[in-house]
């Protein structure tokens, strides 16, 4: 048996566990290109060696990388296929920090007023109507991206401003309610997607009416933030995701909530009930991330009645932004 042979038998093995493993799919055929469609028992640990040396600077890759390869191996050596084969040594896990981005109000303006220009500058396989739809339903529901990508237009209940969300391959599924506002964006987009008798019950897809995949959305949404001018500014390498509409969702209803002097022990609950989280102490995590929580202990110390401020320092500001 081949590699080739062999990577084929097991993606197929992990798809019939319910794992939809394209990510580890691509992983194994850039390790066929790396170390040639060769024959299953002459791989070598100098062939492991090799593929993750592609992956050095990036710890968490390497990492990833490691423990699919040992997955795969184990899986033929106990088939017969290979003998056991010394994986080279694992690196010490990194501990790097990373936050989720956070848009501010202005950087969603500019997002969704830039759909059109970034049509015009990539040719994007997304249609401007649809890019534009997909940023605000992302934001004004907080739902995962698998979430928005699985949407037909049987889920949408526009009568009574709700809408059904399910995850792909899984049963789970949950309705929220929805404010009118967003229910009438929905229903003009509707109207102009299923304006042919052809049109699938995607709600959302690409330009030649196929499916939205990660990777799609993953591009179109980078070249989006690039062409209105919307980047990190807090020392992390990594652009803003469209997953992170789905946090600054969460953020910013916490800040509003703050402000308002809500009980966030009801809310909390509330949000991660809304947002489809069971764990009801996740939710706690986008407390963290809004810097109103120290505003009321940081009036106490700096009044409004004095000169300066601590709204007015902008090194105190972006601090908080970064907590």
């Amino acid at each position: 048996m081949n590699l080739s042979q062999g990577i084929e038998q097991y993606v197929a093995h992990r798809r019939t566990e319910g794992i939809m493993f394209n990510t580890g799919e691509e992983s194994f055929r850039k390790f066929v290109e790396v170390v040639g469609d060769v024959e299953m028992q002459t791989l070598s640990t100098l062939d492991v060696t090799r593929y993750l040396a592609y992956f050095e600077e990036f710890p968490a890759a390497w990492q990833n990388r490691f423990c699919l390869l040992e997955r795969f191996l184990n899986y033929w050596i106990v088939r017969g296929e290979i003998l056991p084969l010394p994986m080279p040594p694992r690196k010490a896990k990194s501990l790097t920090r990373f936050l989720p981005y956070v848009f501010n109000r202005s950087e969603l303006r500019c997002i969704i007023a830039s759909t059109s220009s970034c049509q015009s500058r990539w040719n994007s396989a997304l249609d401007p109507k649809t890019l534009r739809t997909l940023v605000i339903v992302a934001y004004a529901t907080g739902a995962r991206t698998s979430e928005l990508r699985a949407l037909t237009r049987r889920d949408l209940k526009l009568k009574t401003k709700k809408l059904q969300l399910s995850i792909p391959r899984s049963e789970h599924k949950r309705t929220i309610p929805i404010g009118s506002e967003l229910c009438d964006v929905l229903e003009s987009f509707t109207q102009w997607r299923f304006s042919t008798k052809t049109a699938n019950e995607n709600l959302f897809v690409t330009k030649e009416g196929e499916p939205l995949s990660a990777n799609h959305l993953s591009v179109t949404f980078a070249r989006l933030c690039q062409t209105a001018g919307v980047q990190r500014r807090d020392g992390f390498v990594t652009n803003p995701r469209f997953q992170d509409l789905r946090n600054t969702f969460a953020v910013h209803h916490v800040a509003a909530w703050i402000k308002a002097g809500s009980d966030l022990n009801r809310m909390l609950p509330a949000l991660a009930g809304y947002m489809g989280i069971e764990n009801l102490l996740s939710p706690e995590r986008y407390l963290r991330m809004a810097p109103e929580r120290f505003w009321g202990p940081l009036a106490l110390l700096s009044p409004k009645k004095r000169r300066v401020h601590w709204r007015d320092d902008s090194a105190v500001m972006a601090f908080l932004a970064k907590l």
